[in-house]
């Protein structure tokens, strides 16, 4: 059986320069997704520990798919969080989860400072540059 890394490996291998996803703002080739997520696989797992939750506070985007498999290399799982849903909401959520740390863009940072949260916020726009 092969898994979605074993997926994302493959097709590096065989095809990097072909585009594997893209939204209304970038594209991103395999080559450059698996070294995206990897990259972000070992911040999470600097700040982690395996089988734990980690929020993606974020819109669907290129960068939220590179940060779900850069969870899944560091042997955690995630939570795609929408920005727009209401504080309340949010909070509720994040208090059931209780994550070791949450993925975020500038973009949405206001935000997420608002919300009642005191545990590891990282940018993941650090390592977007592959």
């Amino acid at each position: 059986m092969i898994n979605v890394l074993s997926y994302l490996e493959k097709r590096a291998l065989e095809m990097p320069g072909k585009v594997a996803v893209k939204d209304d703002h970038q594209s991103c080739t395999y080559a450059e997704l698996m070294k995206r997520a990897k990259a972000i696989g070992t911040e999470v797992a600097a700040h982690t520990e395996v089988r734990t939750s980690v929020v993606v506070f974020m819109e669907k985007s290129v960068i939220a798919l590179a940060s779900f498999l850069g969870i899944t290399y560091a042997g955690c799982f995630y939570t795609l969080l929408d920005p727009d849903f209401p504080k309340e909401r949010l909070e509720q959520i994040l208090d059931i989860l209780a994550p070791k740390m949450i993925l975020t863009t500038p973009d949405y940072r206001e935000k997420l400072d608002g919300l009642a949260y005191d545990g590891v916020v990282w940018d993941v726009n650090t390592v977007t540059d592959a």
